[in-house]
Order: C-alpha cells, then sequence, then structure tokens
C-alpha cells in the first residue's frame, strides 16, 4: 500500500480540502477519486498525488464538453 493525496475540488470554495489515503497502485487510486465524485456532487475534481508528483485528475464531464466530444 502506498500514500496518496486527494484534494477535493469544490468550486465554491477558494482552496480544495484533501484527504490522506492508501492504495495498492494508480488504478486503485484512481477507482477511489471516482468514487468519492460520484459520492460527492459538489466536487469538480479530484486531483491526485503521490508524495509530491502529481499523478492524474479525475473530473465531471460537462454536457457542452460531451456534446462537442458526441457524447450528450
Amino acid at each position: 500500500m502506498r500514500p496518496y493525496t486527494f484534494y477535493l475540488h469544490d468550486p465554491r470554495r477558494e482552496n480544495p480540502s484533501f484527504q490522506f489515503l492508501s492504495c495498492e497502485d494508480d488504478d486503485h487510486a484512481r477507482d477511489r477519486a471516482s468514487a468519492m465524485l460520484e459520492a460527492r456532487p459538489a466536487l469538480s475534481e479530484v486531483e491526485v498525488f503521490d508524495g509530491s508528483a502529481s499523478r492524474f485528475r479525475v473530473g465531471r464531464l460537462h454536457s457542452d464538453e460531451g456534446a462537442r466530444m458526441g457524447l450528450a
């Protein structure tokens, strides 16, 4: 298990909140980030760090972006 920091971006707040979680690997961390996003509709994005390195971001697809991509 490796420690990850999850930054929870809520557009209503100036700074993101964060949570420290241990995950098996990046795939497990990505699944956790997606679950956080699904559980909290106010979040726009979850950014995941491994130590001081940004690993990835999981965000919502806005309806206008989906339309441009042919998904809406």
